[in-house]
């Protein structure tokens, strides 16, 4: 035993959690904000959509070289929102959600850009997901406990396309059809 004796009241010992981004009350999905309208995209989103399922490859490819003021409808398309402002919200029911999921959007990011693209997440629990700016110009997704950080990838004024796969453990971020690889 490492604790001192008198520690033991201050310890608080927690069970492990489902590793499940869904639990939890539902959320609507935002748009270039923080639930509480902060951390705000400072750019323009100019379009996303919510697949209910996986997106290949040549789909995002696909989908990635198709008209940004164009909304995509096809049987996999959940919701398809144009030119949505920072801190609209979408609601997103949790049921799908325990099975392979896609996002996509087009995104024009201001010089220096650190603000939210999409936010279903509550600070701390790891009970949602996010797709951000942070830090300056990159991209981080954060599914559940995991995050993922693609540093300086974006370009200040210019329209771009992010597309990302939540696949249970798995995930996948392509930048303009291209798969993004952590950390470079």
């Amino acid at each position: 035993d490492m604790q001192p004796t008198e520690r033991r009241a201050d310890v608080v010992i927690r069970q492990p959690q489902p590793d499940t981004v869904w639990a939890g009350k539902q959320r609507r999905l935002r748009t270039g904000s923080d639930r509480n309208g902060g951390i705000r995209f400072r750019g323009r989103i100019g379009r996303v959509t919510r697949f209910r399922s996986r997106l290949t490859q040549a789909e995002m490819q696909k989908i990635a070289s198709s008209d940004r003021s164009e909304s995509i409808d096809a049987s996999q398309v959940v919701g398809c929102w144009l030119n949505p402002a920072s801190g609209d919200s979408f609601p997103l029911k949790a049921e799908g959600f325990d099975r392979p999921i896609s996002f996509e959007t087009w995104i024009r990011p201001a010089e220096g850009e650190s603000g939210r693209i999409l936010d279903k997440i509550t600070a701390g629990p790891g009970d949602g997901f996010l797709l951000d700016c942070w830090p300056k110009l990159s991209l981080r997704l954060i599914v559940g406990g995991r995050q993922a950080d693609f540093p300086n990838v974006l370009k200040p004024d210019v329209f771009q396309h992010v597309a990302i796969v939540i696949d249970g453990p798995a995930t996948t971020v392509t930048l303009d059809g291209k798969p993004l690889v952590e950390g470079k």
